[in-house]
């Protein structure tokens, strides 16, 4: 493991770490370079993930992936509650953020022969004289085996969610008032001619039925609500048999990080998303359902107290890779000696820059570490973070 002796708030460790960065980020971009693009046509080869636990009433998962092939032209989108205004203005910002690339995944889709259905619910009035709306109301009746109603959390399948969302979820300070703040989708994405616009499961099943659809792609908001338990939402399309894969990227949790867990509203995010691939469905990033080049992941993973490495480190990589490099960045943060939560996400890193100093932390986290270390990805490890690890000689 490298050991680099710079203080990163001096402009002496600014420069060292970004030439270290730049060094690793060179052999990952050469790596990359050898992969052949992905063929265009109707058919979508991407990567679906999944979380499977490692034995029975172990409480404990582990990340499968595995290569997923589904016919373009028998494949749904499922834009779920992507409102034009939400009552949490949070909530509206995060949705306009990702709306367009929502859209861009539509188009992708709905060049290549599949469906979209627009579903933006108690919004049917804004649609009601249009051919998209009719088209869902008319499609022919189809034999279902199930009533088509909200699903909530599912004892016999799921526990409960591992977010405290009781108080609405709202992260603004002060919270915002709860009203009815949405009239139509978001304008970012396009509603087509042969697209459909509903949000009842019954009209949308039999859309299905009538087109030949098997497979279901979600996104939208929000993944803790309503992407799960609207009357056409994933819990149903499951027990409907459908093939269903939640687009991760491109979904969000209302949650108020002053609520348990008490964690930033992005990790309350990938612990839902994480409950979704453990009991319901796989996930995959909308880079790789559309075949783009994937952006550089960088996994920083800060636990120190001495070095403000939890400022520093950020700021500067939202200055010199975030913006200059259009690399996704993700800080894995903690204050405890014994705990770092969302090691599991060292499996996508391309790169991993360390800054950790006197942690003891349980073996399913070493081996997290001890995982990416054997991958021959590229690592950064800045001032002591050679001997970060107390207990490694134990594990």
């Amino acid at each position: 493991m490298a050991r680099t002796r710079f203080a990163v708030p001096s402009a002496r460790g600014r420069m060292g770490v970004c030439a270290l960065l730049c060094v690793a980020l060179f052999s990952v971009v050469a790596g990359a370079a050898d992969s052949p693009p992905k063929p265009d046509g109707s058919m979508l080869h991407f990567t679906g993930r999944t979380r499977v636990e490692v034995s029975p009433k172990s409480g404990r998962f582990e990340v499968v992936e595995q290569p997923l092939d589904w016919d373009a032209k028998q494949t749904a989108l499922i834009i779920c509650d992507l409102w034009d205004k939400h009552w949490c203005d949070g909530a509206t910002q995060r949705v306009g953020e990702m709306a367009p690339r929502i859209d861009v995944l539509a188009k992708n889709l709905r060049a290549r022969g599949g469906l979209i259905v627009h579903a933006p619910s108690d919004t049917m009035g804004y649609y009601k004289d249009t051919p998209q709306r009719k088209s869902a109301q008319d499609a022919p009746l189809a034999k279902t085996p199930v009533e088509f109603h909200w699903n909530r959390c599912d004892p016999s399948v799921e526990p409960p969610l591992p977010i405290d969302d009781s108080d609405g979820g709202c992260d603004c300070d002060p919270p915002c008032k709860t009203v009815i703040a949405w009239k139509r989708e978001h304008a970012a994405v396009e509603v087509f001619p042969e697209d459909a616009v509903s949000d009842q499961g019954r009209e949308i099943y039999n859309l299905f039925v009538q087109h030949g659809i098997r497979n279901v792609l979600f996104c939208g908001v929000h993944a803790n609500m309503c992407v799960l338990g609207r009357s056409f939402g994933i819990r149903e399309m499951r027990k409907l048999g459908f093939n269903v894969l939640l687009v991760r990227d491109l979904t969000d949790t209302m949650y108020n990080p002053r609520s348990y867990p008490y964690v930033p509203h992005d990790r309350g995010t990938d612990l839902v998303v994480a409950h979704v691939e453990k009991y319901w469905c796989p996930s995959a990033l909308s880079s790789d359902v559309l075949g783009d080049p994937k952006p550089l992941k960088i996994v920083f993973a800060i636990a120190e107290d001495e070095y403000h490495a939890k400022e520093s480190l950020p700021a500067f990589a939202k200055a010199e890779l975030e913006a200059k490099l259009g690399a996704q960045c993700v800080f894995l943060e903690s204050d405890s000696k014994t705990d770092l939560p969302g090691l599991e996400g060292l499996k996508e890193a391309d790169v991993l820059v360390m800054f950790l100093r006197r942690r003891e932390l349980p073996p399913e986290q070493l081996k997290a570490f001890q995982v990416y270390f054997d991958s021959g990805k590229p690592l950064v490890a800045l001032r002591t973070s050679c001997h970060a690890f107390q207990n490694w000689l134990e594990f």
